[in-house]
């Protein structure tokens, strides 16, 4: 399993990234997706404000599909749960 991070999905889906054609084939390859709201919150926020919204809008299609499987974000300590199942 692969563990998503926001540089290796911004070089995924960014041409104009170093190590795009390398990150973009991760990518493909990778399933099951996890990926973390606060790493989507992050993408989301650097799609929209250096690649364009029709990147942004891409990524959210792509996340409503299921493309991607969301995590909760859960604190085992006290055990908030930030997003409810």
């Amino acid at each position: 399993m692969i563990i998503l991070d926001t540089s290796g999905l911004l070089a995924a889906i960014d041409g104009g990234q170093q190590g795009h054609a390398e990150a973009a084939a991760s990518l493909d390859a990778a399933e099951p997706r996890p990926l973390s709201p606060f790493v989507l919150a992050e993408l989301d926020y650097l799609l929209a404000t250096r690649v364009g919204q029709a990147a942004e809008l891409a990524l959210l299609d792509e996340v409503a599909r299921q493309v991607y499987r969301l995590e909760r974000a859960h604190d085992p300590e006290s055990g908030l749960m930030l997003i409810k199942p």
